[in-house]
């Protein structure tokens, strides 16, 4: 297969990728988590040297890694991970994990700031409150609906709650899918599968958006959050902390 050469856009996401995040990729769970964080710390560092024009660059770049570390690699290495009411693994395939906990272990391992334990006990829209800036809700409706309305928004991660169950919707060129610990294949646990053939999406979903344009999530122990790849960017979340 013949490849073009790279779009602007992406040898400006090239450009910010700090070098070794170009490298070889982690071969462990450890490894990415690992990876991750110093991918942070560098993004952190070039944007409080950057300009204006640097920095929106900057988070657009981050943005994207973030999505794809966490669609692509993290979220793939829990598949098969068994579910268990009271599943609270940390290690994927090994032990048992619930919903909640595989979501919000999930975003703690890519770098967000929660508590994992309080928040993967309480219900699912309390959780979503206190995340995410942008809150989406249906109710009494098809699945088709919240597929066409994901589709509308273009790439990216949602966080999704039903009656009694939380996951992740992922939208990746058109094609939706959820991720998820599921309880009724209790043996498979975390899997993805086509939005429109979810059981448990067949009776009840409210769709909220995590990972938004801006950027912009509530963050449990600064307020408001700018993660933008790298928490750590100060300046960034003091800009947007009265969200």
């Amino acid at each position: 297969r013949r490849y073009d050469a790279p779009s602007v856009a992406l040898r400006m996401t090239m450009l910010f990728l700090p070098l070794h995040a170009l490298l070889a990729q982690p071969t462990t769970y450890p490894a990415l988590k690992q990876r991750i964080a110093v991918d942070r710390l560098a993004f952190a560092t070039r944007y409080a040297s950057a300009d204006s024009v640097h920095r929106v660059a900057l988070v657009d770049s981050a943005r994207n890694y973030l999505f794809d570390r966490i669609t692509l690699d993290i979220l793939p290495a829990w598949h098969g991970t068994p579910w268990d009411f009271n599943g609270t693994t940390r290690t994927p395939g090994s032990g048992t994990i619930a919903c909640g906990y595989f979501v919000n272990t999930v975003l703690q391992d890519a770098g967000f700031t929660l508590p994992r334990i309080k928040w993967s006990q309480m219900a699912a829209e309390p959780i979503t409150v206190k995340l995410c800036h942008r809150i989406k809700r249906f109710r009494d409706g098809p699945v088709s609906d919240v597929i066409t309305y994901i589709r509308s928004q273009g790439d990216g991660l949602y966080k999704v709650g039903l009656d009694n169950h939380v996951g992740f919707i992922v939208a990746r060129n058109g094609v939706v899918r959820f991720v998820h610990s599921n309880y009724y294949q209790r043996a498979i646990g975390v899997m993805s599968e086509p939005l429109d053939g979810t059981t448990c999406c067949s009776i009840y979903a409210t769709a909220w958006w995590v990972l938004c344009s801006t950027m912009r999530c509530r963050d449990a122990h600064h307020g408001a959050s700018g993660y933008c790849g790298c928490r750590v960017m100060s300046e960034y979340r003091r800009l947007h902390s009265t969200i």
